[in-house]
């Protein structure tokens, strides 16, 4: 996930180009060329599609993400409580998953119209509901906890703020325990009665029982706009048993191919594992995985945990051992309560993949235009990235290091309404997405470049060259020019703030060229022909504004550039930086929200800065 992005993620076989020269994509049988997808599903008869519902299904889930704010205002507004217990994630269905439920749909409708095809996103919104859906994962999800959920859900449904159109209670067998008991499945239903015209589906009890153990509430639910939303509530180390065991499960159903090359190298060699394990092999690793879902059940609902299950298979198929999958991919709490759940603290830190910190993302603006932002980079990834689904390394590639840290979840009832005020603050300016990262466990950030390993040093030298022959002084160029060296910096300035300058230079309250009260903006430039800046505040702020005119700079000394070469933290090319929210009102010290700001792309045509 550094450099050019050569993998995707699971669940993620179908993306839209940016400008890669190979396209994963869905396609109908028989077509020609194409990616990875179009080589796993050729011939399949789950995907009877044409090629333009392919790309109408492949479009939908940007259609979904743009329609993402309503449901994190129900989250984050509609359940204060239950928030404070847990943590809200938002997603839209990957293609390839949305293909796979639609593929029936289309065979259950060609059978009574054999000319049936999809033509537009409400019919695909119409027909699945889950393609935009979120999860509530909750520390201890015990019978209070719900309790607190199942109220808030109450006052939300009579209200008429929602609409509950199906509940799927779904508990594992022997002695699994559902999420929702029997009468506050009932206070749901009888909140529903006459409040709203359509009954919902209701699978619970015997029906709900499922073999492999796995344990989660899925509720249908309408918003008042009338999109169709899927809401999960799972306990926390049971959501990362269940991320851990779709490798098994996915590859089984042909949604995750062992063909295809992921981006971490333990995984691609469990899907190897996976792919040669025989039918018997298989069986006993569905009971072993079902009891460790058991045995997470039983603790996270307070009841007693003797010992883990004990892994059924030969010893080189040990790297599908939960413990080893766990930690491959970076759940520590999962992977210290199956080595030994006696004595497992559910305080601890769950440390980040790689060591870097995951930031979590709480929201896109409406508008969004990846082409504009990213120019090599697999849309889905971003979208994964954006909604604090993706590891480490894809944020260092998208937009820098930003510190070593951990994945604690934040309390998002405490963010959720400066978030928004975040988003009224930067009204009409230009950013790619406000996040929320760890603040209060983020480990020291030393200075310097991050080095292979993901290993800092104090730079002795600049990464780049400093161009010798350049000319030095006053010149003037574009603001698309002009690259960041810092991975993140702050909104307050001494008495000015850097949004502040922004809205101003966009209003034209405030002149970028007037260098009586806009001084230069200090840079040098690389010898490849870069230019760096070592004022980040006054740049953010011109390419949050979106101001295209040139504008005075000067280029410094050899000299100079040493000597801020600390400031040298940018990973992603100098494409990108972060702007801290350290001014927020009911926060001490720096808030934990931030914006993430992309350097407008250079003037196509003219080339100033060459000496």
């Amino acid at each position: 996930m550094f450099t050019v992005i050569k993998s995707l993620l699971i669940g993620l076989l179908v993306t839209l180009s940016l400008g890669l020269p190979v396209i994963p994509t869905l396609a109908s049988t028989g077509a020609k060329g194409g990616g990875l997808c179009v080589r796993a599903t050729a011939g399949d008869p789950r995907f009877p599609f044409t090629k333009e519902e392919a790309q109408l299904i492949e479009s939908a889930q940007i259609k979904f993400y743009s329609s993402m704010k309503p449901l994190m205002e129900l989250f984050y507004l509609g359940f204060p409580k239950t928030s404070a217990l847990g943590t809200w994630m938002a997603r839209a269905k990957d293609p390839l998953s949305m293909g796979v439920k639609l593929g029936k749909i289309k065979i259950e409708r060609m059978a009574r119209n054999p000319k049936f095809k999809f033509t537009s996103f409400t019919q695909i919104s119409e027909a699945i509901s889950d393609g935009l859906g979120g999860r509530l994962i909750i520390d201890r999800p015990s019978e209070s906890a719900m309790d607190t959920f199942t109220h808030e859900l109450v006052a939300l449904v009579k209200a008429k703020k929602v609409e509950v159109l199906r509940i799927e209670n779904y508990w594992g067998e022997r002695d699994g325990v559902p999420y929702l008991s029997k009468k506050q499945v009932e206070q749901i239903l009888d909140a529903i009665n006459g409040q709203q015209s359509q009954t919902p589906t209701v699978v619970t009890g015997d029906l709900a029982k499922r073999a492999s153990g796995y344990t989660s509430l899925h509720l249908d639910l309408r918003l008042p706009n009338g999109q169709k939303v899927e809401l999960q509530v799972r306990g926390r180390i049971l959501q990362q048993l269940a991320e851990v065991s779709h490798l098994f499960y996915d590859s089984l159903n042909g949604k995750a191919p062992a063909s295809t090359v992921f981006d971490h190298p333990e995984w691609s060699k469990a899907l190897q594992l996976i792919e040669k394990m025989d039918e018997q092999q298989k069986a006993l690793y569905k009971v072993y995985l079902a009891a460790g879902f058991r045995t997470v059940r039983n603790f996270i609902s307070g009841r007693s945990v003797t010992s883990p299950p004990e892994f059924p298979l030969p010893e080189h198929l040990g790297a599908l051992e939960i413990e080893n999958l766990a930690r491959s991919y970076g759940y520590s709490r999962l992977a210290d309560f199956m080595k030994d759940p006696l004595t497992y603290d559910p305080n601890k830190i769950d440390y980040a993949m790689f060591g870097s910190a995951r930031l979590v993302t709480a929201g896109l603006p409406e508008i969004f235009n990846p082409r504009q932002y990213f120019e090599d980079v697999p849309l889905p990834v971003v979208m994964k990235y954006h909604f604090g689904l993706q590891s480490a390394q894809v944020i260092q590639k998208i937009i820098g290091n930003v510190a070593q840290g951990s994945t604690r979840y934040l309390p998002w009832h405490l963010i959720a309404k400066p978030f928004f005020k975040v988003h009224e603050m930067l009204g009409n300016l230009k950013y790619v997405a406000v996040i929320a990262w760890e603040e209060h466990h983020i480990l020291e950030k030393r200075r310097g470049v991050l080095r292979k390993g993901g290993v800092w040093a104090a730079p002795i030298e600049l990464p780049v060259p400093y161009l010798k022959s350049q000319k030095l002084g006053r010149d003037n160029v574009y603001v698309g020019e002009i690259h960041f060296m810092q991975d993140s910096g702050n909104n307050a300035t001494g008495a000015y703030t850097v949004v502040n300058n922004a809205h101003a230079i966009k209003k034209g309250k405030l002149d970028p060229t007037d260098t009586n009260i806009f001084p230069p903006i200090q840079v040098w430039r690389d010898v490849t022909g870069r230019i760096w800046t070592l004022d980040h505040r006054r740049l953010i702020s011109l390419n949050l504004a979106e101001w295209r005119e040139k504008i005075p700079v000067e280029f410094v000394s050899e000299k100079k550039a040493m000597e801020d070469r600390f400031k040298f933290t940018n990973a992603s090319d100098g494409k990108s930086i972060i702007l801290h929210f350290d001014d927020l009102p009911g926060f001490q010290g720096e808030s934990p929200l931030a914006v993430v700001v992309l350097k407008m792309p250079a003037p196509p045509t003219e080339d100033s800065s060459h000496p």
